[in-house]
């Protein structure tokens, strides 16, 4: 298996010239690693990878939300509900957060 990478450094990006560029290749598959300035054009990506017919995997839920395939990393909004719930059990009932419930079955 063959892995290659194409790094988008420089804003604002040409994500359609980069998709082209990938197309030349023959890839099996694309995983984009986010930044935020990836977040704000999450749609056009999730369309891009539709366009060329490329199974990809994204980092967050909501590339998906979008239009991408799949996502493998965690929920930014579940993960903040948790910690929320974790400081208030902590810091208004005065229990240590280990033995407080931070869900129930």
């Amino acid at each position: 298996m063959d892995v290659e990478s194409l790094k988008l450094e420089n804003p604002p990006y040409d994500f359609d010239a980069a998709f082209r560029s990938l197309a030349e290749g023959s890839p099996q598959m694309l995983l984009v690693l986010s930044s935020t300035f990836f977040t704000l054009f999450r749609s056009h990506i999730a369309e891009l990878a539709i366009q060329q017919r490329l199974p990809t995997m994204f980092i967050f839920k909501t590339y998906v939300q979008a239009g991408g395939l799949i996502s493998y990393g965690v929920d930014p909004a579940a993960t903040s509900i948790v910690s929320s719930v974790f400081t208030r059990s902590k810091y208004s009932t005065g229990r240590n957060p280990p033995i407080s419930p931070l869900s129930r079955p």
